[in-house]
């Protein structure tokens, strides 16, 4: 079944998520679901799962209005239909992706391991971004609005955006990294593994500093 068919087909599709255990929390709002956009609320923040328990195909339209949507360890997906609505999206382990479509109103990205992909959109409104081993990645956006990055793996990254307002920052074995940008608001940096860092920045308001295995550092 597509998941623009589950709406048509409420009662299959219900009875086979009871049949495989579904969280008792989203079955009881999946049931409680009054509109079409509530239903596919539901379905999209557990996409992945139903991908999984083979309720669900691996498919999706090429728009989607929806606020969160989970599609994470779907490798066969070689692009995502258009999100302008959704506010958190997880692709972790989406090893087919090339690219992202746009997405300005994304508060959270979670898309580490995905090893194919390039560069990201632009994330304007991101709060926190996390693409752990995403080793394709060269460049990371704009991120000024940016209060949690863990880019940690990115081994293909050079430099990292502008991070006035990043307040926990992990780039652990970031091996490309020969320096750190401003980081006046973070409180915690764990850059442990960044042989190629040579200095950091100012840290006055950090609280939590790991920095092991920084071979190149004559100083802290």
């Amino acid at each position: 079944m597509k998941i623009t068919e589950t709406w048509k087909n409420r009662k299959a599709f219900i009875s086979a998520c009871k049949e495989a255990k579904a969280c008792e929390e989203e079955f009881a709002e999946l049931i409680r679901s009054k509109t079409e956009q509530d239903w596919l609320e539901v379905i999209c923040r557990n996409f992945y799962w139903c991908v999984k328990k083979n309720i669900l195909e691996e498919w999706l339209p090429d728009k989607l209005k929806c606020r969160e949507l989970n599609y994470s360890d779907c490798t066969n997906l070689k692009a995502l239909p258009e999100l302008k609505n959704c506010r958190k999206l997880y692709c972790l382990g989406c090893t087919g992706l090339e690219a992202l479509p746009e997405l300005k109103n994304c508060r959270k990205l979670y898309c580490s391991d995905c090893t194919n992909l390039k560069a990201l959109p632009e994330l304007k409104n991101c709060r926190g971004l996390y693409c752990l081993d995403c080793t394709g990645l060269e460049a990371l956006p704009e991120l000024k609005n940016c209060r949690e990055l863990n880019c940690s793996g990115c081994t293909g990254l050079k430099v990292l955006p502008e991070l006035k307002n990043c307040e926990w920052l992990h780039c652990f074995g970031c091996t490309g990294l020969k320096v750190l940008p401003e980081l006046k608001n973070c409180r915690e940096l764990n850059c442990s593994g960044c042989t190629g860092l040579k200095v950091l920045p100012e840290l006055k308001n950090c609280e939590w500093l790991h920095c092991f295995g920084c071979t190149g550092l004559s100083k802290v």
